[in-house]
């Protein structure tokens, strides 16, 4: 129970430390050329800021989904199973004679 707990308060912290990157660069990478321009507009309105907040949203999620393949490619080629050597399952008839042996034991 400790790992669900502490893997989920590690996601949000690095969830929310890579938001608040991304969130700030949007505004750097989108009102400087405005402020180098000398205009008259308001900087930042509701408008802006939630599209920074998109922006922030939309490059967490492109990383998180290089991550997931990442990993699952990582699974497909390192995984190993576990035993080294298949376990056949007897032949139907053998494990019905079985089950029927085991009944006719029972019943006597």
């Amino acid at each position: 129970m400790i790992h669900m707990v502490l893997g989920g308060c590690l996601g949000c912290a690095i969830y929310a430390k890579a938001l608040g990157h991304y969130v700030a660069q949007g505004f750097m990478k989108y009102t400087c050329p405005a402020l180098w321009l000398h205009n008259s507009t308001p900087i930042g309105g509701e408008d802006m800021v939630s599209q920074m907040l998109l922006y922030g949203v939309k490059a967490i999620y492109g990383w998180v989904c290089f991550a997931c393949i990442a990993l699952i490619l990582g699974f497909f080629l390192f995984d190993s199973p576990i035993r080294r050597h298949r376990s056949y399952m007897l032949p139907w008839r053998l494990v019905g004679e079985a089950v029927k042996k085991y009944y006719e034991l029972k019943e006597k």
